[in-house]
């Protein structure tokens, strides 16, 4: 499980507002930790690849405004 630190403060706030920096930074932060957790599933580089990808285009569009 990803553990995150008190002191780093996350944009989540930001991003379900729609802010694209918030965006970016939270995609950064959980990029390579969605790559390990979805390659642990499916071992096939390039399907993991596919499914950050996917991760990063769809959360946008279906989270709700806070």
């Amino acid at each position: 499980m990803l553990v995150v630190a008190e002191r780093e403060q996350l944009p989540v706030s930001q991003a379900r507002a729609g802010s694209p920096e918030a965006w970016d930074t939270l995609f950064r932060r959980y990029q390579l930790p969605l790559y390990a957790y979805a390659f642990e599933l499916v071992h096939d580089e390039q399907v993991s690849l596919d499914v950050v990808q996917e991760t990063h285009t769809a959360v946008p569009l279906s989270s709700p405004a806070a």
